[in-house]
C-alpha cells in the first residue's frame, strides 16, 4: 500500500485571461525545451476534461505528482528521533 498517498496524475494551471494564457503558453514552450512533458489546453477542452467554466486556456504538467502532507509527516515522525511541538514558533534548529 502507498503509505504517503503518492499520486502521479499531473497538475493543471489554468488561465482566466488572455494575458495569463500567453504566460502559460510561454512557460509550456520553455518546459518542452527542457524535456518536461506538457499539454496545452483550450477553453473547450478545459470545460470537457475538468468541468469548469471561465478559463480561456491552460496547461497540464503531465508527470507532476503529489503526496498527502499529513501522511508524509506521520511517516517522518516514525523515522526521525525528534520532538515535534505543534503550534510552536521555531526560532532556530540545533
Amino acid at each position: 500500500a502507498n503509505k504517503i498517498s503518492f499520486e502521479q496524475n499531473g497538475t493543471f494551471s489554468l488561465a482566466s485571461s488572455e494575458s495569463e494564457k500567453t504566460e502559460l503558453e510561454s512557460a509550456a514552450k520553455l518546459m518542452e525545451s527542457l524535456k518536461i512533458r506538457v499539454d496545452s489546453l483550450g477553453q473547450k477542452e478545459i470545460e470537457k476534461r475538468l468541468g469548469v467554466m471561465g478559463f480561456v486556456g491552460g496547461i497540464k504538467y503531465r508527470d507532476d505528482a503529489c503526496v498527502n502532507p499529513t501522511l508524509l509527516l506521520q511517516k517522518m515522525r516514525e523515522k526521525l528521533d525528534v520532538d515535534i511541538l505543534e503550534g510552536s514558533e521555531v526560532y532556530g534548529i540545533d
